[in-house]
This record gives structure tokens, sequence and C-alpha cells, in this order.
């Protein structure tokens, strides 16, 4: 088993490399060890300001203390990716994960008071746009007619 992610263990499905890297998820650790583990995670993802989701990898040794190998605050996000993976194994299929991840980004950005102060104005700049089209006889949103053909730009 190889006991380090190679180019061809992530990119070469089928090689050696690949099928001897195959990732243990969630890992088989004792209660002690994901305790370290997570307090060694939390601790490293502070270090780098870290906002949102990130992933830390990390090895542990043979008397159980984890090494931070590298802090990721982007990680690959596609579905069948590590993210996807840790998602899965702590009961999240893909979709529940990304719309998770995204409220969570939702409920940090509108904790800001600048951001509050914006929502704010974008929805009374929005109540008075849609007032005044009401008024003038116009619709807007997803009802509404596109305009003629002749009307469009063109290329």
């Amino acid at each position: 088993k190889w006991r380090i992610i190679t180019f061809l263990s992530k990119w070469a499905p089928g090689t050696d490399e690949d099928l001897g890297a195959m990732p243990c998820c969630p890992a088989h650790v004792t209660k002690r060890e994901a305790q370290r583990i997570e307090k060694a995670a939390r601790l490293a993802w502070r270090a780098v300001s870290g906002h949102g989701f990130g992933r830390v990898d990390m090895r542990m040794d043979s008397k159980g203390r984890p090494w931070i190998l590298e802090v990721t605050p982007n990680p690959d996000f596609s579905p069948t990716a590590g993210l996807a993976r840790m998602g899965r194994a702590a009961g999240l299929d893909y979709t529940k994960l990304v719309g998770v991840l995204c409220e969570a980004a939702f409920a940090r950005a509108r904790m800001t008071p600048e951001n509050t102060e914006r929502w704010e104005i974008s929805q009374r700049m929005a109540a008075l746009s849609e007032n005044g089209a009401r008024a003038n006889g116009e619709r807007r949103g997803a009802n509404a007619e596109a305009p003629p053909a002749a009307a469009r730009p063109t290329n």
C-alpha cells in the first residue's frame, strides 16, 4: 500500500499506485486519535484564517500524533473528489453537502453590518424598480415577455 498520494494515484485510475492508495473514509482511528486529529485540523485552519470549507491533509505517526502536510482552502469540489467522499462519510449526499456549504457561506456573508446594509438597500431598490415597472405597465422577472426579435441586439 502506498503511504502517500502520487500523481499516478490521483490521476491515473487503475494503476498500481491508484489501487494501492485507496482512501479509507472515515479513517479507522480511536476516539482519542480522532480528537487529536480534529484539534490539529481546527488549529491549522485558524492559523491560515480559513473561512467556509477546506481540507487539512495530515498523517499520523506510530504514536498516534497527527502531522499536518498541508492546509487546502479550496479543495476539489467535484462529486467524486475527497470533499464529497468526506461529506458522504458524514451522512451528506453531494446535493446536501453543496446546500450546507452554500447556506453557511450565505449566513457568514449576512453577518457583517456592511452586507446587512447592502442587502437592505438592494431590497429597497428592487421594490422601487418593481413598483416603477408596475406603474408603467411593464413586466419584469421570469414571467416577462422577451422583446420582439427586431428589438434584440445583433452580433
